[in-house]
């Protein structure tokens, strides 16, 4: 069976009991798989916004751990921008968030514009950084226009994806590339 992005973003949606998800909402999570819904929230319909807060209440649950383990250290997350996100660059709910830095992926980064990172840092409390690519597809030439257009736009760490595997012309490169968003 082929599923649609749709479906993947339902299935990815834990009703584990662990995630206190209410078996009303966790049953209708299920039954909306295969729907044919154009969004999560066509295919959930009013349960939608509950099972949201769901989600993000259990998030934060988790965040909440990991900064108690932290102790007091820098902590830095990934994190996305789609409400319904998942993997290792997950939504967090609205409100502030008990971290330094929250690290956005490429993709996500390049889609963003000072409104969209301002409110992102202004609601959760910390700075907003970015993954980049260096490597190829990456064009080497274009790296210090791409990264300081970001930095235009509120970012303010970066992490370069996989700089140790950069050849010595990309390394230059993105050296460079730092160079000019440092100023």
């Amino acid at each position: 069976m082929i599923r649609s992005s749709v479906d993947e973003d339902l299935l990815s949606i834990c009703t584990c009991a662990a995630c206190d998800q209410d078996p009303e909402l966790a049953g209708a999570i299920r039954r909306a798989v295969g729907s044919g819904a154009e969004s999560v929230e066509e295919a959930l319909g009013d349960l939608a916004g509950p099972v949201l807060a769901g989600r993000r209440a259990a998030t934060r649950r988790m965040l909440d751990a990991v900064a108690d383990a932290a102790g007091g250290a820098r902590l830095t997350v990934h994190a996305g921008l789609d409400r319904w996100g998942t993997g290792s660059f997950t939504t967090f709910g609205p409100g502030p968030l008990p971290v330094d830095a929250l690290i956005l992926s490429d993709p996500a980064a390049g889609a963003l514009d000072a409104e969209a990172v301002a409110a992102l840092a202004s609601g959760s409390g910390a700075a907003v950084g970015a993954y980049v690519q260096a490597m190829p597809p990456q064009d080497p030439d274009g790296l210090a226009e791409r990264w300081q257009a970001l930095a235009r736009a509120g970012i303010t760490e970066f992490v370069i994806y996989h700089g140790g595997l950069l050849s010595a012309a990309r390394s230059a490169a993105a050296a460079a590339a730092l160079a000019a968003v440092r100023g």
